[in-house]
């Protein structure tokens, strides 16, 4: 009987907590959760480059996780090769966004680049930096 009610008294301080953290969840999907449009620009020798448009697909899975997919135009990698592909992983904490692109070898590659970046107030704009090794540059994100 005493096991019984020291699971029900656990039950009842973890429900709260599950509760919370679907909220969580769920606010954040809904206000992240979708289709975005983006740019990434290039900085240092290759800032003379034109942003490259790219299309994220953002998921919220659980609360404070997020994982996605971006297509963008092929503007290195195999010639003929139209669009590359990239898996997305990452965390959101607060208005903060830092996310892993990686490529799934469509057009050979299949390198990560890690992104990092602060929401607007509405939830309609994206706003940080890349990195690549020593190469970083800026992008940006709107609904």
């Amino acid at each position: 009987m005493r096991y019984l009610l020291a699971i029900l008294a656990l039950a009842a301080c973890i429900a709260p907590a599950q509760a919370q953290l679907l909220n969580e969840r769920e606010s954040q999907a809904e206000r992240i959760g979708g289709r975005w449009l983006g740019r990434y620009y290039y900085s240092g020798q290759q800032a003379n480059k034109p942003p490259v448009e790219f299309e994220m697909t953002i998921e919220v899975p659980v609360a404070g996780k997020v994982g996605g997919r971006i297509s963008e135009p092929s503007t290195f990698g195999t010639a003929g090769v139209p669009f590359l592909y990239a898996n997305v992983s990452g965390d959101i904490s607060g208005n903060m966004l830092r996310f892993i692109k990686t490529y799934d070898g469509t057009g050979g590659q299949s390198h990560s680049v890690s992104y990092s970046g602060v929401f607007n107030e509405t939830w309609t704009t994206l706003v940080g930096t890349w990195r690549l090794g020593d190469a970083t540059g800026r992008f940006d994100l709107r609904r």
